[in-house]
């Protein structure tokens, strides 16, 4: 008995359509293909044109499944989405559609062909294991020692290729940068770590005047920098006595010369004379300072008054015969250093501080006695100027 049921015009149509091939022969895959939809109870689809071969089609789980026409089949398995090829149903003929440089690959999930545009210059063709991809070779995939100097053409390198602070020590090989592999003017100062050049590190006569820029060592740069350190510029002493009366009075012979008043010349000995001109204490970048210190050693007698040592421009020289007269100016602001009333038997000190260097001239060191020291009193007052750079 026939499992078919009585088929009406179109229904007898589309079975003689579905039974033949091309050809217009019934076959064997034909007939078992419209017998199983049958038995599956499965409706014809719509009349269509004699001829062709048709398919059960089902769309996965759960899904209807449906009659697929060859044609369709063919063109869905070959052209599907990202496929380059387009099939015509009419004459069975594929075309290619890709550009050039273009690779035809397989779209994942798929399995169509599909194009890979060519990729940007100098990028190479990757894969991540499952798509390829154009991409730039990164050092995670350079093997250790892979690429040593021969692998390198001469003069490929160039400082753009190199990625800042890239090139360390560890990558230096020992003497292996030497003067001609550094540009002129290619070493900064900012490029030479702290204590990085030694002694050892500079060649004999390596560097000239040429080489230091002015201003450039300064007292952080020299191993024992002294510009901080007080030079002995003069020196004067002298005894004070209950014989001396309160007076403005030079340093000479030992003694004290009242200012202005004529010395006889066998007196002209020790006398603390001195020209200053600041070209001779000129250092660049630094600042000439002046310090005046006083000291006086007493017997056991405190001599009850202040001596006020300073440093004194001349401003004028006399004297009648066999004399020499000086009279002092203004004491230099700054220069003094006072002894108060010092105290029975003992040394005490004063010291001016330091003060600016006086305009270019002639000075002498001098003292102030406030008055005529106590009887039987008698000690030494000792003066020195010192000089030092800030």
């Amino acid at each position: 008995m026939s499992i078919i049921p009585d088929l009406g015009k179109a229904d007898a149509e589309l079975l003689r359509a579905l039974l033949h091939d091309y050809n217009g022969q019934i076959t064997k895959d034909n007939l078992d293909r419209t017998l199983r939809a049958a038995i599956m109870g499965l409706d014809f689809p719509d009349p269509v044109s004699p001829g062709g071969d048709w398919y059960l089609h089902s769309g996965g789980l759960g899904s209807t499944p449906d009659w697929l026409l060859v044609d369709s089949l063919r063109n869905k398995i070959i052209t599907g989405a990202g496929s380059p090829l387009t099939f015509n149903p009419g004459t069975g003929a594929l075309s290619l559609t890709i550009a050039r440089g273009g690779l035809i690959t397989a779209i994942t999930g798929f399995n169509v062909p599909a194009v890979l545009a060519i990729g940007a210059n100098g990028t190479v063709l990757k894969s991540d294991g499952l798509d390829p991809s154009w991409g730039q070779v990164g050092s995670t995939n350079i093997a250790t020692d892979a690429v040593g100097s021969a692998q390198i053409a001469a003069d490929a390198v160039g400082t753009s290729e190199i990625a800042t602070d890239a090139v360390t020590a560890a990558e230096i090989a020992a003497n292996a940068v030497g003067t001609t592999e550094i540009a002129n003017d290619a070493v900064t100062a900012a490029k030479i770590a702290n204590d990085a050049v030694g002694s050892s590190e500079i060649a004999a006569d390596a560097v000239t005047a040429s080489e230091i820029a002015a201003g450039a060592v300064g007292d952080s740069e020299l191993a024992s920098p002294d510009f901080d350190v007080y030079r002995r510029l003069e020196v004067a002493s002298c005894g004070i006595h209950d014989l001396l009366t309160g007076m403005t009075a030079w340093f000479q012979g030992g003694g004290l010369a009242s200012s202005g008043t004529g010395q006889p010349q066998t007196e002209f000995n020790a006398i603390p004379l001195l020209h200053i001109d600041s070209v001779d204490f000129d250092v660049p970048s630094k600042t000439t300072k002046l310090r005046l210190t006083a000291h006086y050693y007493a017997n056991a007698t405190a001599p009850a008054i202040t001596m006020t040592a300073g440093l004194y421009p001349i401003s004028s020289m006399g004297g009648g015969a066999d004399l020499v007269a000086i009279t002092l100016g203004t004491v230099v602001s700054g220069s003094t250093a006072a002894i108060t009333t010092p105290s029975a038997s003992a040394m005490t000190t004063q010291d001016s501080g330091d003060f600016d260097l006086p305009t270019d001239g002639h000075y002498v060191l001098g003292c102030v006695l406030s008055g005529a020291p106590a009887a039987n009193s008698k000690g030494i007052l000792k003066v020195k100027l010192d000089m030092h750079h800030v």
